[in-house]
């Protein structure tokens, strides 16, 4: 069943809140992995995270917000999120 807008606002709606802090690790932990190449080597593990978000990132950056900064490295972190 699908709820609609003013549902996920109401204070006793459990089925929304009970899974509301493992949304918020869940897409965390994507944007944290995507920005891992900062403070980590290269290595195979890195590389399996890359040619994912390369392809996510090439499509991203076909539209008008190549020119917002971090948008393509969080709308790739999303798009990776739904399909996870």
């Amino acid at each position: 069943m699908m709820a609609d807008i003013f549902s996920s606002f109401d204070d006793h709606n459990s089925v929304f809140m009970s899974m509301y802090m493992l949304m918020w690790v869940c897409s965390l932990l994507v944007l944290l992995t995507f920005n891992m190449s900062i403070w980590t080597n290269t290595n195979r593990f890195s590389y399996l995270l890359d040619v994912p978000k390369s392809v996510i990132s090439s499509q991203v950056t076909r539209s008008f917000g190549l020119k917002l900064g971090g948008f393509t490295n969080f709308m790739a972190a999303l798009f990776t999120s739904l399909l996870v």
